[in-house]
């Protein structure tokens, strides 16, 4: 079965016109029968080889943000209470990645078993497939998802994953560690799906689990480390970039082989700016259309002057960087990412 799925998988993303193959796997019931095998009790504990390669099936299905295939997954969950299944696995999958990060953090003996450790090793990588699968979900402001992903309307038993996630962030955010960099970027990118568009009620959510409070510290701190002389020639900094990003990738790959020890460094510095990024992002999607009691709220949690200190940080790097002339190069700086899935 794996790799029926790894090749259906490859026909699609190496398709010309990817959506009309997405779209052909839909109609020939590729989508309700990867909803069907997620979320039959009777599949409670899948292999984790295989449910990577279902999750990663569901990220082909959906990439780009399908909206037919996101049609048919909230049709198909309303429809098939027993999808109440899927959801309680997701949101144990999350849950057991916080209780092993608490374990970790508190350099709990159950880390001394071998057998636990390497579990929850690969286990991080499926959590970062899950993120990367409920972004999707989401993905272009699709609302029925975004509600029922917090909400299962038509389920006994109910799982709101927009808090899972968020709890989720919170923990990380407790060890800012190489390790936990990745995860914390697919948190930050699927809570922003979760909310823009807006979608109010997941706005309100985000805000009642404290994601201020986490990420506070963030936006707070400066930039520790050694200063570099910036140039406003355009292919210097592009380069500038490329060359951190490619640093990481090595290292990062390096340390998960030869030494795992190095992935409990803290973050570098342009990993937090790059946070600080990511975060200013989805400040500005919960601002989205927000009721004045919200945005109150908003600010009450997150001050003005520190949201002022953070835009003019970016301002002035800009500015630093390209000086007066403005170019869409400089967008290139977000879209670049940083570990593709060739690298892991």
């Amino acid at each position: 079965m794996m790799h029926i799925l790894h090749y259906e998988r490859n026909i699609i993303d190496t398709a010309p016109n990817k959506k009309e193959m997405q779209d052909f796997f839909d109609k020939h019931d590729a989508t309700r029968m990867l909803l069907s095998v997620l979320s039959d009790p009777k599949n409670t504990f899948i292999d984790e080889d295989l449910l990577f390669e279902y999750l990663e099936f569901g990220i082909s299905l959906l990439d780009g943000g399908n909206t037919n295939v996101q049609k048919a997954m909230y049709n198909y969950c309303v429809v098939h209470p027993n999808t109440e299944a899927m959801f309680a696995k997701f949101h144990q999958i999350i849950y057991e990645q916080i209780e092993y990060l608490q374990k970790k953090r508190e350099k709990s003996d159950a880390l001394k078993n071998i057998e636990y450790e390497q579990f929850h090793q690969s286990r991080s990588i499926i959590v970062e497939k899950l993120l990367r699968l409920l972004q999707l979900f989401t993905e272009g402001h699709y609302l029925e998802l975004q509600n029922y992903l917090r909400h299962q309307t038509y389920s006994r038993n109910r799982y709101n994953l927009v808090e899972a996630v968020t709890e989720l962030l919170k923990t990380y955010f407790q060890d800012l560690v190489l390790a936990n960099y990745e995860n914390i970027v697919k948190c930050l990118d699927t809570l922003n799906e979760f909310v823009q568009g807006p979608c109010s009620e997941n706005q309100v959510a985000l805000i009642d689990g404290k994601f201020f409070e986490v990420v506070l510290g963030l936006l707070t701190k400066e930039k520790t480390g050694p200063k570099t002389k910036q140039t406003p020639r355009l292919s210097k900094a592009n380069n500038m970039f490329k060359r951190a990003n490619t640093n990481y990738v090595l290292s990062y790959s390096a340390s998960s082989i030869d030494n795992p020890a190095l992935l409990n460094k803290p973050l570098e510095p342009w990993m937090r700016e790059r946070l600080r990024y990511k975060v200013l992002i989805l400040v500005n999607s919960l601002l989205e259309r927000s009721p004045s009691a919200v945005i109150k709220r908003i600010m009450r949690a997150l001050p003005v002057d520190i949201l002022k200190k953070n835009i003019t940080r970016v301002y002035k790097r800009y500015k630093q960087m390209y000086g007066n002339k403005y170019s869409m190069d400089c967008f290139k700086h977000v879209t670049w990412e940083v570990m593709s899935d060739s690298n892991l």
